[in-house]
């Protein structure tokens, strides 16, 4: 599986930075990621959005809000894709869901509002942990 997270962002703090580098360190035995900086007004999104309409492809837009997702639920959906033959996700982060009907979905990671930077820790976190579960290792050590 392929994790690829966008991050409408020009630059990181040092310590995001050494917190995603240690999550894509942990994640490489389980996956390939990459992270991007890519900081874009919402009018050139969809011109940037169109690459990813391929078969093998599953956009998420993470958002904030209620309805939140526990672990082991995220860990069905990671599962289900890989399951259903999608290879590459594409994680959104700090960008606007479009409004026109797509087939793009938001996802809820937490109920706090998190600069992009930190919210991508935890999706990076979110993800790790569900790797864990889906092959039955402890998440603590």
């Amino acid at each position: 599986m392929k994790i690829s997270v966008y991050i409408n962002e020009k630059r990181l703090n040092r310590n995001e930075q050494d917190a995603i580098a240690e999550y894509r360190k942990r994640l490489g035995s389980y996956c390939k990621t990459d992270l991007f900086l890519k900081f874009m007004q919402e009018n050139s999104l969809n011109n940037f959005l169109s690459r990813f309409h391929k078969e093998d492809t599953q956009l998420y837009f993470v958002n904030y809000g209620s309805g939140t997702l526990s672990s082991e639920d995220f860990a069905d959906v990671i599962n289900r894709h890989g399951l259903n033959g999608c290879s590459h996700l594409v994680f959104m982060i700090g960008y606007s869901l479009p409004t026109e009907i797509h087939p793009y979905t938001g996802l809820p990671i937490t109920t706090l509002t998190l600069s992009n930077g930190l919210c991508s820790v935890v999706l990076l976190e979110q993800i790790y942990r569900a790797y864990r579960i889906l092959n039955n290792q402890p998440y603590h050590k």
